[in-house]
């Protein structure tokens, strides 16, 4: 984890703020701060190579989808709303469903 103790407790914070506000949450701040830490394992840089690495798996992504896979998957972190989000990476799933396991893991 090459996070600073500043960027993740901002991380946590601001998961707090985001899944208070949400009408369907039904956790407390202290259950929302335990996920949040429990969901904090990479950056960008670490989530980019965990893409070209699944990339190159051929029974994950076949050969001739594998720039269209990363793109989809890099494209993720642009995404602004958490619907958007996890439909993607559900669309990403149905396409890939050998990568299911790695995606719920970075998700």
């Amino acid at each position: 984890m090459d996070f600073s103790e500043a960027e993740r407790t901002g991380f946590i914070e601001a998961f707090i703020e985001f899944w208070s506000t949400n009408r369907h949450n039904a956790r407390s701040t202290n259950k929302l701060h335990d996920a949040a830490k429990s969901i904090l394992r990479g950056c960008e840089e670490h989530f980019r190579a965990a893409v070209t690495r699944v990339s190159r798996i051929g029974s994950a992504v076949p050969p001739d989808s594998v720039e269209s896979f990363k793109k989809r998957a890099i494209g993720l972190m642009h995404i602004e709303t958490q619907d958007e989000l996890i439909n993607e990476a559900n669309l990403i799933i149905c396409d890939f469903p050998n990568v299911e396991d790695w995606m719920k893991w970075w998700m």
